[in-house]
């Protein structure tokens, strides 16, 4: 039973549980805590209230549930039925409680009744408060601490380190590493591990290299840090040696961080070896790998490896890879059909509304999420304001944030504020100045601003931008577009005319033309940012990328079937018109994604509601206003 509760198997558990010829006070509390930290307190609470024996045990683990669910007022009333039962709280139950967030008045009601205060209740109170984003409580209780004459433990070190990461205080996560070596202390691996993990959250990777390299004791968590730090394939080697010598490579936690590295490093040949070497694969190895051939455009392999999981029957990760395919029904089939559902689960079942189109079904299902009472966490939040973003849900994207950092208590990373930074109209344009202005390596700044630029009738300050890019260290994409028919993958970029059978795709494209023409449309030609005539822009639009693959898939498939096409940069505002129109003349669902989402064209609509902020001549035109003032004579 331990067994299957460990791999998650819930239903399964609960079949051998109830098969059982001899059941008792362990077994059954063996279930309720596999219950409780699968999420499911309901089950969990409905077999603690049938049991007629309970234990210290049974009480604590349900009252720790409900704590760390933030479910507070639940976890004081089963305490205040324990204690009316009879039973005595040991300091396992307090901490348990302590561990979860309550109020101030109730910690300090709960605080006094203790019988003993010693470093394990301070131990209890500061990791509560540092998990839960309190981190100037955190702070302020290890100074409290002190004064006590109590000496830190390991584990209070790691809560005050994840609060300095939290406050974003650099200096004072140095002064605590002082104090861990004046409390002799920096030779525990425990402790060291929560100094790494500091400075690479801090983004002080020279200072983490150098303690990892002075560690006198390295486990697995230690390589699972650093590799997971460093995108640098040279040190990513060094330590993959370290690893092996070792023997820290067999783990499976630092086997998926070796294959992550690799893969982000575009080192494909080496992560499939790591891959295909390990018995032991899981869900993450799985998604690790299948991302680092989306990553470097090996779009193919992706496909064939997510074929290979399927066969495999990996379940989780089948609904991300559903859900990074766009495959959007056969991902709520899967979430639907699940026994048991984590908070992976919900996750992953957000992020694909949010990068199919479906804000509002992103929303309502983390509205159901929390009804359930599952807790959420940041990569929920990151779903939910990227649903907000790609939506264009302003109010809610700021109500949620707040909510994140206000009632929830989670402190906001870099990728939060990049989905609020869409939502406010001046960031954007602004922050792309910037990054020229300061010689950003990505192309994309550059690209945004030469086509604001453009949108402006700025010619001359187009060419500057374009030579910048000249610059040896800017990496520029040329927009490509692929479409997979029976099971090989064909590419296309934009007015290129070498294809074999470059005559039926062009006669296929006029024919489309004259179809949407009759059915009002008009080529937005502000999409093509040269200087050059309207006719000639007109037709530069007519052969985009996308425009080539659809019509050599409507050549080559099956009328009726769904077309599916990647394209590895944004979907200009003409096409997204384009690609509606053409949706319903040959009345197909065509999918594309783009460098950003999913965008499911069918029946003239789009998924987005055509809010595409980015890409939009509308986009361009307000970037400009924020950028050169109010529409001028500059402008053709």
């Amino acid at each position: 039973m331990e067994s299957l509760l460990q791999r998650g198997e819930l239903s399964q558990a609960r079949q051998l549980f109830d098969g059982m010829p001899h059941r008792n006070t362990i077994s059954t509390n063996t279930l309720i805590s596999g219950f409780v930290k699968s999420g499911n307190l309901s089950d969990a609470r409905q077999m603690f209230d049938r049991m007629t024996d309970r234990n210290m045990v049974s009480w604590t683990i349900l009252i720790g549930g409900y704590a760390q669910s933030k479910r507070t007022h639940e976890a004081f009333e089963l305490f205040s039925a324990m204690r009316s039962a009879g039973a005595k709280p040991d300091r396992v139950t307090y901490v348990s409680l302590l561990l979860g967030y309550v109020d101030e008045e109730s910690l300090n009601l709960l605080f006094e009744e203790m019988p003993e205060r010693d470093c394990v209740t301070f131990d209890a109170l500061i990791t509560g408060h540092a998990k839960d984003g309190s981190c100037e409580n955190s702070m302020r209780l290890f100074l409290e601490m002190q004064n006590f004459g109590l000496k830190p433990s390991e584990f209070m070190f790691a809560a005050v380190l994840s609060a300095s990461t939290g406050l974003g205080v650099l200096g004072l996560g140095q002064q605590i590493h002082g104090l861990v070596i004046k409390s002799h202390l920096g030779w525990n691996v425990f402790v060291s591990n929560a100094l790494l993990d500091f400075y690479s959250k801090c983004d002080c990777l020279t200072e983490a290299k150098r303690l990892f390299d002075g560690m006198p004791e390295l486990d697995c968590v230690s390589y699972n840090v650093i590799i997971t730090a460093m995108p640098n394939l040279e040190m990513g080697r060094q330590i993959h040696a370290q690893a092996i010598l070792t023997s820290t490579e067999s783990d499976i936690l630092v086997g998926n961080s070796l294959i992550d590295m690799y893969a982000k490093c575009g080192s494909m040949e080496t992560a499939e070896m790591i891959f295909r070497n390990r018995m032991d694969r899981n869900s993450v190895s799985w998604t690790a790998m299948i991302s680092g051939h989306v990553q470097s455009g090996s779009h193919e392999e992706a496909i064939k490896l997510f074929s290979e999981m399927h066969r495999a029957n990996v379940r989780s990760t089948l609904l991300d890879m559903y859900a990074k395919c766009g495959c959007i029904k056969e991902a709520m089939q899967t979430f639907d059909e699940m026994p048991d559902r984590n908070l992976v689960s919900w996750n992953a079942m957000i992020a694909t509304y949010s990068q199919n189109g479906r804000a509002n079904a992103a929303i309502r299902l983390f509205e159901d999420m929390l009804e359930c009472g599952m807790q959420a966490n940041s990569v929920t939040f990151l779903n939910v304001l990227s649903a907000c973003n790609h939506g264009g849900l302003v109010a809610e994207g700021f109500r949620y944030f707040d909510s994140m950092t206000k009632l929830f208590k989670i402190n906001p990373k870099r990728e939060h504020y990049a989905c609020m930074d869409p939502l406010k109209p001046r960031t954007g344009a602004v922050s792309c100045r910037s990054a020229v202005q300061a010689g950003a390596q990505d192309a994309a700044p550059y690209v945004i601003m030469s086509n604001i630029y453009a949108a402006a009738g700025r010619w001359e300050d187009v060419g500057k931008v374009k030579k910048a890019m000249k610059d040896p260290g800017v990496k520029k994409e040329p927009a490509s577009s692929w479409v997979e028919i029976k099971e090989k993958i064909y590419s296309f970029s934009a007015n290129d005319d070498f294809y074999l059978q470059w005559d039926e795709i062009r006669g296929m494209i006029d024919m489309l033309s004259d179809q949407m023409e009759k059915e009002g449309y008009t080529p937005d030609t502000s999409c093509t940012l040269h200087n050059v005539e309207e006719e000639t822009k007109a037709e530069l639009l007519r052969y985009h990328s996308k425009r080539l693959a659809i019509a050599f898939a409507l050549i080559h498939t099956a009328p009726e079937s769904p077309i599916r096409i990647m394209k590895n940069l944004r979907v200009c505002t003409n096409c997204h018109a384009a690609i509606k129109i053409i949706s319903k003349i040959v009345g197909r669902e065509i999918t594309v994604r783009d460098s950003s989402r999913f965008h499911h064209f069918k029946d003239g609509f789009c998924s987005c509601g055509d809010y595409c902020p980015h890409t939009t001549s509308e986009g361009l035109v307000s970037a400009k206003k924020t950028l050169f003032g109010s529409i001028s004579h500059d402008v053709c």
